[in-house]
């Protein structure tokens, strides 16, 4: 799921039985690239 994404969505994701976890993943601009 996107970080900015409310939990308030996310529970109701979990509610309607699509998944049962999630990953926070981060834009790929925002993220730093390790050399």
């Amino acid at each position: 799921v996107p970080e900015n994404m409310p939990l308030y969505d996310i529970l109701n994701e979990f509610q309607k039985g699509h998944s049962h976890m999630a990953v926070v993943v981060r834009p790929r601009e925002s993220c730093e690239q390790a050399d």
